[in-house]
């Protein structure tokens, strides 16, 4: 199971531990925003993206995901 708590935050990943946290606080979500993850591949976009959405799904929130490697097939 994908959990927040077993992010890593490595040099190499780049992530920021207080935007992670700020993200996981879901004022986006209560603002109708929207967040984009870009990065080089292998980083874990889909991990973080489906880990932010997982626990925003036992917050209560509804999650929509999309992957757009190839925006043409949504």
């Amino acid at each position: 199971m994908l959990k927040m708590e077993k992010l890593v935050f490595s040099d190499e990943r780049n992530l920021d531990r207080d935007r992670i946290h700020r993200l996981t606080e879901f004022d986006f979500i209560k603002k109708s925003e929207n967040f984009l993850i870009t990065g080089s591949t292998g980083v874990g976009k889909n991990y973080l993206a489906t880990a932010i959405g997982h626990q925003a799904c036992i917050e209560g929130y509804k999650v929509l995901y999309f992957n757009t490697n190839n925006p043409s097939k949504t």
